[in-house]
């Protein structure tokens, strides 16, 4: 046998091989998603606001691994278009002003999740933010600070709130 023809009969075993192992795995899959395992990944991303000096993003993930509902999570963050530098709270609210962000941020969650016997837990002074036009957009995430059935929370302060 001439080696292009072990060749060719190499590839063949190795193809007839491979296919096999591709069926099993396809009938592993198929016999575990009848069974309703099932699982669903999604990312999403996007432009929140442009400047000359920012770029505000936003990345979405959804996930569902089984069970009574999947899980969403919202991702605000801001890079300075000139140092490439993604930004800080700090950088936009100086610490002597946190007090009063907190205060703001408190009373427009509660509104926005219709009362506060409808908070879980405490609202505090995130990271998840982003700078947009005229103020800094907040994103607190199922559970954070609600239940899941209310979703994101997305809450606008603007810089004039905080003077």
């Amino acid at each position: 046998m001439s080696s292009a023809e072990t060749a060719e009969s190499e590839k063949k075993y190795y193809f007839k091989k491979g296919m096999r192992e591709d069926i099993r795995q396809d009938t592993d899959f198929l016999s575990a998603a009848s069974s309703g395992a099932t699982e669903e990944h999604v990312s999403k991303y996007c432009i929140e606001f442009l400047d000359e000096k920012y770029i505000s993003f936003r990345a979405e993930e959804y996930s569902y691994t089984g069970g009574a509902h999947g899980y969403n999570k919202t991702t605000f963050g801001t890079i300075n278009r000139k140092t490439g530098k993604r930004m800080q709270l700090a950088d936009f609210v100086p610490s002597d002003k946190l007090s009063k962000l907190n205060k703001v941020l408190r009373a427009k969650v509660i509104q926005k999740i219709g009362g506060e016997e409808n908070l879980l837990g405490k609202v505090q002074v995130i990271e998840n933010f982003c700078v947009v036009k005229d103020g800094l957009k907040f994103v607190y995430n199922p559970y954070e600070v609600a239940s899941y059935s209310m979703g994101a929370i997305e809450v606008f302060v603007s810089f004039d709130e905080l003077k």
